[in-house]
């Protein structure tokens, strides 16, 4: 076997099992090629380390995206739990790292893989929460929309009968009150105002209930229209959040 083909088993060896590491220093029968094994023992560990580095910038980078779903409260206290622990795993890799052994460097990248797992397995029920929201968004603003258009459609109803509530009682009023001054007949032209002042008085109180009723739905829409527009407001953070936490997971 030649020396690269040792050299290749070697690793293949290291790969499989991280206690032929120690051993590849110690192992006697390397000696011809120490310098050899010396070298490719500092490239496995600069390798795995330069691994490590990689996926701990990427957890930062998942977990500061991540953040804001994660403290929300859109999301549930087992995902909250998760973030904690995973922000943990990322500062135990690091202490790892800083440790410059090749075994140090393995157990960091464990650690910072599980950590991006975790991670990449709250995506979907992110992706899921933005797609429901967007669906309620559009429903709900569809809802405003109807409310405003039956707002719209009561206040002219309210305006147009108050109208012609006013024009029904003073009309009469004015009309026969302005025939009996033509005729020179004061005494019923007194009468007649004083009646109609009577009958002004209760057509009031009757165009007042009638008129209520718009003026209560409008009241009972305007109510349903706040809390639509609370709603929507509600969803659109929610979807805000939700977008900044997507994150393509490599």
């Amino acid at each position: 076997m030649s020396d690269q083909e040792i050299l290749q088993s070697l690793r293949k060896a290291i790969e499989l099992d991280r206690n032929y590491f120690v051993k590849a220093k110690t192992d006697k029968k390397l000696d011809p090629l120490r310098s050899q094994v010396d070298r490719l023992l500092e490239n496995i560990s600069q390798e795995t380390k330069t691994k490590v580095e990689q996926e701990i910038s990427k957890a930062e980078s998942m977990a500061k995206r991540m953040e804001s779903w994660f403290k929300s409260e859109f999301s549930d206290i087992n995902a909250r739990d998760k973030y904690t622990s995973a922000c943990e795993g990322i500062r135990e890799a690091k202490r790892k790292l800083e440790g410059h052994g090749y075994f140090d460097y393995l157990d960091a990248l464990r650690i910072t893989r599980d950590v991006n797992e975790d991670f990449a397995s709250v995506q979907p029920s992110i992706r899921d929460e933005l797609y429901y929201s967007e669906r309620e968004l559009e429903e709900c603003n569809n809802k405003l929309k109807h409310t405003d258009e039956e707002i719209r459609k009561n206040s002219n109803k309210f305006h147009t009968r108050l109208i012609v509530s006013l024009i029904a009682i003073i009309a009469p009023w004015i009309f026969s009150a302005s025939g009996a001054y033509e005729r020179g007949d004061w005494a019923v032209a007194v009468l007649m105002v004083l009646s109609w002042g009577f009958v002004i008085g209760l057509g009031s109180l009757f165009s007042r209930s009638y008129l209520w009723r718009y003026h209560s739905k409008i009241k009972d829409l305007e109510v349903i229209r706040l809390e639509k527009m609370k709603e929507v407001e509600s969803l659109k953070q929610r979807i805000l959040v939700s977008k900044k936490s997507i994150v393509s997971v490599i």
